[in-house]
């Protein structure tokens, strides 16, 4: 992932770097605190916005992740993939 702005596009971060393909998919969470992501690598990371680092990698599809999301109150993010769901708990 590179630079990234807020809704008044003021410059929010330099880079987070973890990915290993193209990104297709930056989801923040419903607090701003989190970001989550995910690419045709099929991992999903997990990155604080505070502290502008990945703070979780997960392994969860053998291939391009179609969607990602969190839920409603952010504790929780669903990835698809052609023919997986996932689960998993955020640290939010």
């Amino acid at each position: 992932m590179s630079d990234i702005y807020d809704d008044d596009e003021q410059w929010f971060a330099s880079e987070f770097v973890g990915h290993t393909h193209t990104v297709w998919w930056v989801v923040f969470s419903p607090d701003g605190k989190l970001i989550t992501s995910s690419s045709d690598d099929g991992k999903v990371m997990l990155w604080s916005v505070t502290e502008r680092k990945m703070i979780q990698r997960i392994s969860a599809h053998q291939n391009q992740i179609a969607s990602l999301c969190f839920s409603k109150d952010g504790k929780r993010i669903v990835s698809a993939s052609e023919k997986q769901l996932r689960f998993g708990t955020s640290s939010n």
